[in-house]
């Protein structure tokens, strides 16, 4: 007979002998019995590789950015304006357009009374 074994057919599509002999005895899988041994044909065997590995759908292009994409590329060009200020040797910025170190003065300038 021209067809394929289970175990054949589980290394064809990748999955577990058992697996494929399961769905064999419970009639989800045609096969034909012969001298012993499961057969079968290469339509259903191709037909189950299909079933398992589908193709994926196709991409769609995108014509503008969406604003998540907007977003992140604002906060790199904020994370690399403030790491040329760092490597500059200038106080980054803070949120507010205030430098951090004004309000870390303080601080420092008595630091035990």
């Amino acid at each position: 007979m021209d067809g394929y074994t289970i175990p054949q057919v589980a290394d064809l599509v990748g999955v577990s002998r058992q697996e494929v002999r399961e769905a064999v005895e419970s009639g989800l899988l045609p096969a034909v019995r012969r001298d012993g041994r499961w057969w079968l044909q290469p339509v259903d065997v191709e037909g189950l590789r299909r079933r398992l590995d589908p193709v994926p759908p196709p991409l769609h292009s995108v014509d503008e950015p969406d604003d998540d994409l907007t977003i992140l590329e604002e906060k790199i060009a904020a994370l690399e304006d403030r790491v040329a200020a760092l490597e500059a040797g200038e106080p980054p910025p803070a949120a507010d357009g205030r430098s951090m170190r004004s309000a870390l003065t303080p601080l420092f300038n008595n630091p035990r009374r």
